[in-house]
């Protein structure tokens, strides 16, 4: 995997690593990501191994990021205020 900043990672995958974003058909190997897909990559590190935990296939134009203040937890809805 070659990041934005131009670094190449060797990532591994898991027989649970989830991918999301491809062909839901797709039974190979990497579940239809193919060299040049742009992904956002969720992995834990043990030592200098990296497993991948999750993998999301974005766009072109990857992802957007929003930036805000957290001003309350309901508990009982589960979600942000």
């Amino acid at each position: 995997m070659k990041t934005t900043d131009g670094k190449e990672h060797t990532l591994h995958f898991a027989a649970k690593t989830a991918v999301r974003g491809t062909e839901v058909t797709a039974k190979d190997t990497f579940h239809g990501l193919k060299e040049g897909s742009e992904v956002v990559a969720h992995d834990t590190a043990k030592g200098t191994e990296v497993t991948v935990d999750e993998v999301d296939k974005v766009g072109k134009d990857g992802m957007r990021a929003t930036e805000g203040t957290i001003s309350a937890w309901d508990r009982g809805s589960k979600s942000w205020l």
